[in-house]
């Protein structure tokens, strides 16, 4: 399950408590007062989770969510929606897209609930993967062809490799595989990266392991090769000589 989430809140107050609840159960947090600021951060670090307030100082968090829902990595991101007001569900539902709408007064263990529900959510919508040549299966942790499983991963290394194949062709940075594939950020982010990179292609072996690559200041890509078609060779497209009839003796 994702533990990175976006929380937008203009009420100073409020904002300190849910971050420093969330920051307690696990999570990584990144705060915002307003659109714009959410905005970059959501573009900055790609969130799992988005948790909004309805009102924001700069207008509704309707921008937020446009930004989120046109978004390639970040379109089926769960939002949730709080306001003060029960007549912006219907807002928050056709305006916003979100999600979910709560009214706020709820309790902080109910957003939590709220938040880790919808995240489950996603995780079973992600969790097979197709690609032409194998099958990732969230469920197993395995990599399958056809029906057999040819690879058993751990939790740490199928979180990696999938995100990297499901964001195929795009690179991904490192803070996103690390709030994506660690529980806790690692302090040295690179090695511990690098670690799990080595153990994981020698597990797949070298036709899989050589698809992993990392480009300096983008991060790190799966590359599917391309499906080859046969060429019909020169010799392929000349008549046919007539075969030469069997002399007589």
């Amino acid at each position: 399950m994702g533990n990175t989430i976006l929380i937008a809140e203009d009420d100073r107050e409020v904002l300190r408590i849910l971050d420093r609840y969330f920051s307690v159960c696990g999570f990584t947090v990144y705060s915002a007062e307003n659109n714009a600021a959410a905005i970059e951060l959501a573009g900055r670090y790609r969130p799992d989770c988005f948790l909004l307030d309805y009102h924001l100082a700069d207008g509704p968090a309707a921008g937020i969510c446009r930004f989120v829902r046109g978004d390639e990595y970040l379109k089926k991101a769960p939002i949730i929606m709080l306001s003060g007001d029960p007549g912006q569900i219907i807002n928050s539902c056709e305006i916003c897209q979100a999600d979910v709408f709560v009214q706020k007064g709820r309790g902080c263990a109910e957003l939590l609930a709220v938040v880790k529900r919808q995240l489950n959510r996603v995780e079973w919508d992600r969790g097979v993967i197709k690609k032409p040549d194998f099958t990732l299966n969230a469920a197993t942790l395995c990599i399958m062809r056809g029906e057999r499983p040819t690879h058993q991963l751990s939790p740490e290394q199928f979180r990696f490799f999938s995100l990297l194949v499901e964001k195929s062709p795009d690179f991904v940075t490192e803070e996103a595989i690390c709030s994506y594939v660690f529980m806790d950020t690692p302090s040295e982010r690179q090695e511990a990266i690098s670690s799990l990179v080595y153990r994981l292609r020698r597990k797949l072996g070298p036709r899989l392991a050589r698809r992993i690559k990392n480009k300096r200041y983008r991060g790190w890509i799966y590359v599917q090769p391309r499906l080859q078609t046969r060429k019909p060779s020169a010799d392929s497209n000349r008549p046919e000589k007539p075969c030469r009839p069997a002399l007589k003796t």
